[in-house]
């Protein structure tokens, strides 16, 4: 099953987030529908598996300047030999949840950003 999560972002020189609802399974995509264009906003998305938005969390996505027009994302999480090297290949490993919840942050480049954050997980 499919289920999505919309993130309105609207800021426009102070960093904006918003934490989504807690869910289960991978992160299927990732689109970005903006309203108002600032070309030098960044993008972090972050799991939180405790219910504070302090502690126990990792970037799942992070990206500089992403914002400036409509994009679809797959965030996936990198390989790893079973000695514990990492491979540095993130060939279809999704990343998952089991009742986490996704912290996004955006971060201006000293221009308005708008626009919806889609995140689609599957179950």
């Amino acid at each position: 099953m499919i289920e999505r999560q919309i993130f309105q972002v609207s800021t426009d020189t102070g960093t904006w987030g918003d934490t989504g609802p807690h869910f289960f399974g991978e992160i299927a995509q990732v689109r970005w529908n903006p309203t108002t264009v600032d070309t030098g906003a960044d993008l972090r998305l972050d799991l939180l598996p405790k219910d504070g938005d302090t502690g126990d969390g990792w970037t799942v996505y992070n990206d500089n300047d992403c914002l400036g027009a409509n994009f679809t994302k797959v965030p996936t999480q990198p390989q790893a030999h079973s000695d514990g090297a990492d491979t540095g290949a993130s060939l279809d490993v999704p990343v998952v949840a089991a009742g986490d919840r996704l912290r996004v942050k955006v971060t201006p480049g000293g221009a308005e950003v708008a626009g919806r954050l889609y995140v689609y997980t599957r179950k």
